[in-house]
């Protein structure tokens, strides 16, 4: 039982890999650099956020409060 269900997880993850492969192969230089750039473009997205939120809770520790209205 459990044998099988680990033969269909790897099988399905290397079906998976072989065609995010076959997919990644295909593409020509102008989409990998939009690809690409849209990938940095999330990950600064995520780090500004990030970076928002442990300000925001370092100032609430220090007793500051941030006015983002203005």
């Amino acid at each position: 039982m459990i044998k099988d269900w680990f033969d269909r997880f790897t099988s399905w993850i290397a079906y998976l890999m072989s065609a995010f492969g076959m997919g990644l192969s295909k593409l020509t230089y102008e989409q990998w650099y939009f690809t690409l750039s849209l990938l940095i473009g999330v990950i600064a997205l995520g780090l500004n956020f990030w970076h928002k939120l442990a300000i925001q809770r370092i100032a609430a520790e220090k007793g500051v409060t941030i006015n983002e209205a203005d």
